[in-house]
């Protein structure tokens, strides 16, 4: 064609031959994926090529100091690599299942956006995805709590709705509170039907003591009490005012095995003391043979150390930390331990090394400062645990709890070092504890802190509360880890021996997917009616769940325990394993035991015979004849002789707190003699015999009395 656009004839005519087309391999999907710190992630994907044959596949990442593409590898059944590069043998228009295997930086989080890029004959295809590399724990910045200092945080569920709600006291910057917030689900709301007198330098603590099925609240703190209110259907009624404790600590645990939540209260009232009240039937009153030393800004703790079936106590504070052995009911201190004495107090029984007793964690000022140590539990004897290196910290909260799901418990520290404010986890390695330095929580003085499982995603989550260089807080920090951990199963070949009130109960171990056997503590529950908690609450929900309602361990170390039942009747039990997370196994199958009338039978029908019943008489001498029982040999019954003004009746508790004990419970004899008799006092005096076996059943159904008439000279 020339520039008039004149064109010439065309040219001779040619062929060519277009082949079939290929179409470019197809990638599937891959939604936003996420891990955490120090952990790889493995993503599966599919690739398919219409046209089969080989494929080259590689990626790339945006943030190379979070995801660098030398740390990706693919893997699948049909790939090869040269260590670098990464082919892909496909087969006409079937899917590979491919993986792509990612570790991140070690010690970093972030998001980064990688590209997969497939090359087909040069006809590359892409696909992106974006990866989230979480910190261990994040802040729930959905949750808005009241910061505080010099208080308390507890978790627990109060409401009986599955998860886990709050209370929380102290000094916030507006006022001293008292507050209960409720889990939500998404968030926590303040239960604004609920009041409660607010105080500070306070402790707090969840408990069934009422065996209603629903946790109560106990609290103490300026100004100035220690209080105990009634959960009845989610609102909360002062019960029982305790004393004018304030810088203290409370604890609930069954001391005395009769099945109900018992008290101990510690604090500065006139003077430091240290108080346990007696559970009897919903009532509280001060045991008062019970002589522990007084302490302010302390830690008290329940927990059965010795493995012998009942609940001893640990007392820290004002200068001591000292554990005192319970022989049923009656509390000496185990000389043999020796821990350093601190002050502004916190402490923990667990069992970290799971060998199945019940080691010891403290933290304080010390005589030589600022200490925080693990002591190993060897049969009974107690060694410092020297291989670990934790912070000394004051005024402080320290717990065990396994927030790695690894089946051991770790420590979580709060409180004020000597590089100041400080909240470290240490995980525990097996022989020793390790700072996760990957965790990162603003440090808090003043402080208290909780495990507890908020979201109901099987790990522990962390609530944090005191003051922090930037002001009081109160923060919870999710767990963001992606080891689950599973529940335990379930006891079995449950079996009981009753002997009286006195009832032995036993079951073998469970197991766990975490922790050893030998780790896992357990929870009873007893009934007096199939499936009901009367008699013993586990402070656990539904039977086929076991869904705690405290994060604690049980009330029981080992595979068996004795409980004392002093009513006649058919009780109902069964019990769940519980491991180092706190999580609960369903309960076993249920089981029965039977608590009859055995009481001693008086000899010759209870008369009691004496040789001086002249009413002027300054003594008189009694006899009777020997008592008889089913259960003990007869020198083997003991014997106690009451005096009174007035009868009671067949009350025993009345016989025993208002008439006179004129004697100890004493056997091997059938005599006794009442001296120093006031001859001018005008009295009706009675004198009443209490017999009792080794099951320590007394029974005034079968009592041997006598009545003396005395008449002034």
């Amino acid at each position: 064609m020339d520039t008039a656009f004149a064109g010439s004839e065309f040219s001779h005519e040619a062929t060519f031959t277009v082949g079939e087309m290929n179409d470019p391999p197809i990638i599937s999907s891959i939604e936003k994926q996420q891990t955490i710190i120090d952990y790889p992630i493995s993503i599966p994907f599919q690739l398919t090529d219409s046209g089969g044959g080989q494929i080259r596949i590689s990626v790339s990442s945006s943030l190379t100091s979070l995801v660098m593409p030398e740390n990706i590898r693919f893997t699948g059944t049909n790939i090869t690599s040269d260590g670098s590069n990464y082919t892909i043998h496909t087969t006409a228009s079937m899917p590979e299942d491919i993986t792509m295997v990612i570790q991140p930086v070690s010690g970093q989080s972030g998001d980064a956006m990688l590209t997969i890029t497939v090359d087909d004959s040069e006809m590359f295809v892409q696909e992106s995805l974006n990866l989230s590399v979480l910190p261990l724990f994040t802040e729930d910045k959905d949750i808005d709590l009241p910061g505080i200092s010099k208080g308390s945080v507890t978790f627990g569920d109060y409401d009986n709705d599955g998860d886990l709600d709050i209370f929380i006291t102290g000094s916030s910057d507006s006022d001293r509170i008292a507050k209960v917030y409720r889990n939500t689900g998404s968030t926590y709301s303040k239960d604004t039907a609920i009041y409660l007198p607010g105080v500070y330098v306070s402790t707090g603590a969840f408990g069934d003591y009422d065996q209603d099925g629903d946790l109560d609240i106990l609290y103490s703190g300026f100004c100035c009490f220690a209080k105990l209110y009634r959960n009845t259907n989610g609102s909360f009624f002062e019960d029982t005012y305790f004393d004018e404790f304030r810088a203290g600590s409370v604890a609930f645990g069954d001391y005395d095995n009769d099945g109900d939540l018992d008290i101990i209260v510690s604090g500065y009232t006139t003077n430091t003391v240290t108080k346990v009240y007696q559970n009897t039937g919903g009532n509280f009153s001060e045991d008062t043979s019970i002589n522990l030393p007084g302490v302010s800004s302390s830690a008290i703790k329940f927990g059965d150390y010795d493995n012998d079936a009942d609940l001893d106590i640990l007392v820290t504070g004002s200068g001591i930390a000292k554990v005192y052995r319970n022989t049923w009911g009656t509390f000496s201190e185990d000389t043999n331990i020796n821990l350093p004495g601190i002050s502004s107090s916190s402490a923990d029984f667990g069992d970290y090394d799971n060998d199945g007793d019940l080691d010891i964690i403290i933290s304080g000022e010390s005589d030589e400062g600022r200490i925080t140590k693990i002591y190993r539990n060897l049969g009974g004897n107690f060694s410092e645990l020297t291989a670990t290196n934790l912070t000394g910290v004051d005024n402080s909260s320290i717990a065990f709890g396994d927030y790695d799901n690894d089946g051991d418990l770790d420590v979580l520290i709060t409180g004020n070092s000597d590089i100041g404010r400080i909240a470290k986890v240490y995980r525990n390695t097996g022989v020793s504890f390790i700072e996760d330095t990957d965790i990162s929580f603003p440090g808090v003085d003043n402080s208290s802190a909780a495990f507890g499982d908020y979201d109901n995603d099987g790990d522990l989550d962390i609530l944090i509360a005191g003051e922090s260089d930037n002001g009081k807080i109160a923060n919870i920090y999710r767990n963001n880890t992606i080891i689950s951990n599973t529940l335990p199963s379930s006891p079995s070949q449950l079996s009981s021996i009753v002997t009286g009130e006195k009832v032995q109960l036993s079951w073998s171990a469970g197991s766990d997917g975490q922790t050893v056997s030998q780790g896992l503590n357990y929870n009873l529950r007893i009934g007096s009616s199939s499936g009901a908690c009367d008699i013993l609450s586990p402070m656990s929900l539904s039977l086929t769940s076991g869904y705690r309602q405290i994060p604690s361990k049980g009330q029981f170390q080992n595979l068996t325990t004795t409980i004392f039942i002093n009513k006649v009747g058919t009780y109902y039990w069964s019990v769940q394993a519980i491991d180092t997370a706190f999580a609960g196994s369903s309960f076993s199958e249920e089981y029965s035991f039977t608590i009859i009338d055995t009481g001693p039978t008086p000899g010759n029908n209870g008369l009691i015979t004496s040789s001086s019943l002249n009413p002027s008489a300054s003594e008189s001498h009694f006899s009777w004849s020997v008592a008889s029982d089913s259960l003990s040999l007869t020198n083997a019954l003991e014997y106690r002789i009451y005096t009174s003004n007035v009868s009671y009746g067949d009350h025993v508790i009345a016989w025993e707190s208002f008439a006179s004990a004129q004697s100890n419970w004493f056997n091997h004899t059938n005599t006794f003699l009442i001296t120093n008799q006031d001859p001018f006092k005008a009295s009706y005096f009675l004198q009443l015999l209490f017999v009792m076996n080794l099951a320590i059943k007394r029974f005034m159904n079968n009592y041997i009395w006598r009545s003396i008439m005395r008449y002034p000279i």
